[in-house]
């Protein structure tokens, strides 16, 4: 890498004090405890490990040469990220090395580099080290001292490949890009460049999504460590876990789950108040009630434990929920608010569980069909909607199968119309029926994708933009995806379970639109709409009969090992038994997050509520 002659001089400047010094004594934490100090919006403060006492052991292992990878999977607001922009001002600061840390995306890195790692930077008595001309300091690489810092993407992968590194950050990995069949994925190609060195340290952290992905399988690769503390009341070890039926790591014992006055609930309504006043972790030895302001000690006494003794002895994992953070929003009274508000959300608490249980996602509920049925003379008089048609192609006559859904802008939708027919000048006649205009018509792609393409093309309108090809606008061709698959907005970075991407036509006169989604986290949404588990109605309509119901139940979830790994997946009960009509009502739901009558973001995302009680 080309560097100029001021930098290099001041590079192997900095090589020879650092090489002469003597040696420092401290710890990582206690060097970290004196020399960092934070420089970004509400956070002014000195590193300090009160009430994250639980960060010091891995914050140490980061100059253990005898450890090669650290997992974290840590829930929000558990200074995680404290913790690797400390042990990284350590490492550059006392070693000649290169870091290359890499994250989702490389807006998501710059940006990061830019209003976190730089302002520490410049806040610590690691500004000694910085070039004297500040202006040589860049967001996506940093000359500190005599060591580099490199901030990539996941979806670079150029870049992935072509720095090597002793140290190697893969920050948040379940949202990396995956890959293609001519380049390997962003994890593998980072780990390449820490092949050849010396006395290697992989770290990979990230809030776990599902089972099959990549941070939980690393997690159960090392040695599985969870902090253990002191009960007030008897001594004796515990471990704070939401409940039994929301986490899938094993029994030690020790586990101390979280209740709360049985009085808040007021028939089908909970008292928020009263939940949030009174949630505790009961203590499985003496049951005593331990309440938010024991949190603190007990971390301070607490230890990591680890509870796989099998796994490589350089492989080091830990797992900490958000239960132990001592952030007021991570309050156990209000993590159990919003896990009662997140049971009616349209997603469920997959959040819940990635975001604050840090635990892997896997449906529980398999209840008898309580759909919301309604009579097909129902209406939303006064209340403007919206009706969507949707689309499955097939080989066999019937050739195509139908529905039609009426939707509200707060997600409540109602069965109006379905069936099949054999033409697509019957299923216009369908559409010219209920009023619908040709930007609401999605048509399944899966089958026959050229044949698709085309009728969409013959229903719309096209936008000519001067120096552009044609932008076509009107019936949509649609795609469901695999289980692996998601889509990134790129204004907020966060993870979508719908994209658009573009078809292939064979020529250049215009361009077509493909509305792509996950199939099976929709199809998820769908099973819980069904199930009456969401805020948002979704209801059919006293037309339907068995033939409806059949098509509906054609696929259950069921659980798999794909690569040696276990996922859950959506499949075919019976291959005699036909699922066109499920496809067009999962196509419905993706139709109904375009137009934003339902949250389109991943249920793998997780905000917190920036302090403030709920």
């Amino acid at each position: 890498m080309y560097k100029d002659s001021e930098i290099v001089l001041e590079n192997y400047t900095h090589f020879l004090l650092n090489f002469f010094k003597e040696k420092d004594t401290r710890t990582v934490s206690e060097w970290v405890s004196d020399n960092v100090q934070f420089n970004e919006p509400g956070n002014n403060r000195n590193f300090s490990l009160r009430g994250r006492e639980y960060i010091e052991e891995p914050l140490n292992l980061i100059d253990d040469k005898t450890n090669k990878d650290i997992v974290l999977v840590f829930g929000s607001q558990s200074g995680k990220t404290a913790m690797l922009m400390g042990g990284v001002a350590y490492i550059v600061s006392n070693t000649s090395t290169s870091v290359f840390w890499a994250m989702p995306n490389q807006d998501l890195a710059e940006r990061f580099s830019e209003t976190r790692w730089i302002p520490m930077l410049r806040n610590s008595s690691t500004y000694n080290l910085l070039p004297s001309d500040t202006r040589k300091t860049k967001k996506a690489l940093q000359y500190i001292g005599s060591s580099t810092v490199i901030f990539v993407g996941s979806n670079s992968a150029a870049q992935l490949a072509s720095q090597p590194a002793r140290v190697i950050i893969l920050d948040e990995v379940d949202k990396f890009n995956r890959g293609t069949e001519l380049e390997g994925d962003a994890v593998t190609l980072a780990e390449q460049r820490s092949k050849d060195m010396f006395f290697p340290k992989r770290i990979k952290t990230s809030t776990p999504t599902i089972e099959s992905n990549l941070i939980w399988q690393e997690f159960l690769k090392g040695d599985q460590r969870r902090y253990f503390m002191p009960c007030p009341f008897c001594s004796e070890d515990v471990v704070f876990v939401w409940s039994e039926n929301f986490s899938v790591l094993p029994k030690v014992g020790r586990e101390a789950y979280i209740y709360w006055d049985e009085s808040a609930k007021e028939g089908d309504k909970w008292d928020y108040d009263k939940v949030g006043a009174t949630a505790y972790a009961l203590c499985p030895h003496c049951k005593g009630h331990i309440t938010e302001e024991y949190k603190t000690k007990m971390i301070r006494e607490g230890h990591w434990v680890p509870t796989n003794p099998k796994s490589d002895k350089t492989f080091a994992s830990f797992h900490l929920s958000s239960l132990y953070s001592t952030s007021p929003e991570n309050s156990f009274g209000n993590i159990a608010i919003r896990f009662l508000k997140n049971i009616k959300s349209t997603f469920g608490l997959q959040g819940i569980v990635n975001g604050d249980f840090a635990e892997p996602w896997v449906s529980q509920e398999v209840q008898n069909r309580t759909e919301l049925v309604l009579s097909s003379t129902y209406s939303w008089e006064g209340e403007k909607t919206v009706k969507l048609l949707t689309a499955d192609f097939q080989k066999n006559a019937p050739h195509i199968w139908y529905i039609v859904r009426e939707w509200k802008g707060n997600g409540d939708s109602k069965l109006c119309d379905y069936g099949h027919c054999d033409t697509f000048e019957e299923l216009e006649a369908v559409q010219h029926k209920h009023s619908i205009r040709d930007g609401a018509v999605a048509i399944d792609s899966g089958f026959d994708s050229q044949t698709i393409y085309q009728i969409c093309a013959d229903h719309g309108k096209f936008i000519r933009i001067p120096g552009r090809i044609p932008q076509h606008l009107g019936w949509i061709p649609s795609k469901g995806c695999a289980t692996s698959r998601y889509w990134i907005d790129k204004k907020t970075a966060q993870k979508m379970v719908y994209g658009f991407g573009k078809a292939n036509l064979g020529h250049k006169q215009y361009s077509l639109d493909i509305l792509e989604y996950n199939s099976d986290m929709i199809k998820d949404i769908l099973w819980r709409m069904r199930l009456q588990k969401t805020e948002e109605r979704w209801a059919v309509t006293d037309i339907v009969n068995d033939e409806y119901w059949r098509h509906l139940s054609a696929e259950s979830k069921v659980e798999r090992i794909q690569g040696g790994r276990r996922v859950w997946v959506w499949e075919i009960r019976n291959k005699a038994v036909p699922n066109h009509l499920l496809d067009c009502e999962v196509v419905q739901i993706a139709m109904a997050m375009l137009y934003q009558f339902l949250d389109p973001k991943s249920p793998f995302e997780h905000k917190p509520n920036d302090g403030k009680r709920i």
